[in-house]
């Protein structure tokens, strides 16, 4: 049997409306994540508790703070604060790269562009 691999381009769009006719609902968005998180992933899911909390906001900055710096990547307040209010893209990012993104994405005129 012989098996041919075949390359295929897909737009956001086409995906989204394949979504919507799998799941008969409007999908407003949605984030495509690897199948296994990344190990520095691993490590910022391990120090983050219920992002989605805000009575958790400060001591999930100050852990992802204190994470970075033990990876030698250190985070400003701010990037902390954009990092865990934008959790699921955030962590996206993380994952795919397997890194910090670079410096700036929290604050300042590329706000929310991660590199």
């Amino acid at each position: 049997m012989i098996t041919e691999s075949v390359k295929l381009v897909v737009t956001r769009e086409e995906i989204r409306t394949a979504l919507e006719k799998l799941y008969r609902k409007p999908i407003e968005d949605f984030t495509i994540i690897p199948s296994t998180p990344s190990t520095v992933g691993r490590r910022c899911r391990s120090v983050v508790c219920r992002p989605e909390l805000r009575e958790m906001k400060v001591s999930n900055i100050k852990s992802l703070r204190d994470l970075s710096g033990r990876l030698q990547k250190p985070i400003t307040i701010q990037e902390g604060k954009w990092a865990i209010e934008n959790w699921t893209q955030f962590i996206a990012f993380v994952d795919e790269f397997n890194r910090f993104p670079v410096g700036g994405y929290g604050s300042g005129e590329g706000k929310g562009i991660l590199k």
